[in-house]
């Protein structure tokens, strides 16, 4: 399913690229180096000890929420490439391979579009991280 929205989102840029612009989203952050500062101020805590290294449920929303406030079409589908910066920034901080962040997004594009309880979760959470980082 997230290739034919990948295909879609493709196609309608090319034919209509004015369309395209207006329904592609925009990112609300920008500067990937505030994401360690991000994990230190809502997230530390579950990253030390036992989650070390492994993507959990927790993780999932993070990293959910990091790239819906970075790059929000990755989430929906819509594009296949990540922006510059975020998978390696995930990958340190996860302390897993910035391959493991990749194949991750996958299930948490699946995720994203099948469970309303994910959507809401991740919704919630970078709402939160906007409103501190965002400078509107």
């Amino acid at each position: 399913m997230n290739y034919e929205l990948e295909t879609l989102g493709r196609k309608v840029k090319e034919l209509h690229p004015d369309l395209a612009s207006e329904l592609m989203r925009k990112p609300k952050l920008t500067d990937t180096g505030l994401i360690p500062e991000i994990i230190k101020s809502h997230y530390q805590g579950k990253i030390e000890g036992k989650c070390a290294g492994r993507i959990n449920d927790g993780k999932d929303v993070f990293i959910g929420a990091i790239l819906q406030l970075y790059d929000p079409d990755v989430l929906s589908g819509w594009k296949r490439n990540l922006r510059r910066g975020i998978r390696s920034q995930l990958a340190n901080l996860f302390d897993v391979s910035p391959t493991a962040i990749s194949n991750h997004i996958k299930t948490l594009q699946g995720n994203w579009l099948i469970y309303r309880k994910y959507q809401e979760k991740v919704e919630r959470l970078s709402n939160e991280i906007a409103e501190i980082y965002c400078k509107n």
